[in-house]
Formats: C-alpha cells, sequence, structure tokens
C-alpha cells in the first residue's frame, strides 16, 4: 500500500462501518459483537 507515507509493502487495511439496528441500539450491537470471532492482530 502506498499512500499518505505507508511505504511497508503487502500491508493490510480493515474499515468498518456500524449502520441500521447495529448503529442505533447498543445492545444489538453488544449482542452481535460478543457473537462474532474476534480477529487476531497480523502483527
Amino acid at each position: 500500500m502506498m499512500m499518505r507515507g505507508v511505504e511497508k509493502q503487502k500491508s493490510q487495511v480493515v474499515t468498518s462501518s456500524m449502520l441500521g439496528s447495529f448503529r442505533r441500539n447498543p445492545a444489538t450491537r453488544e449482542e452481535f459483537l460478543t457473537l462474532i470471532p474476534k480477529r487476531r492482530s497480523l502483527l
């Protein structure tokens, strides 16, 4: 990736967004986030 000074080859970027019920309702968001597996750091 090459942008704004990032020069590391083969780096990865992850972008996330919460929409709809996940954005409006904290309980729904929390339930969903506890059910999905956590991604481990790629470092």
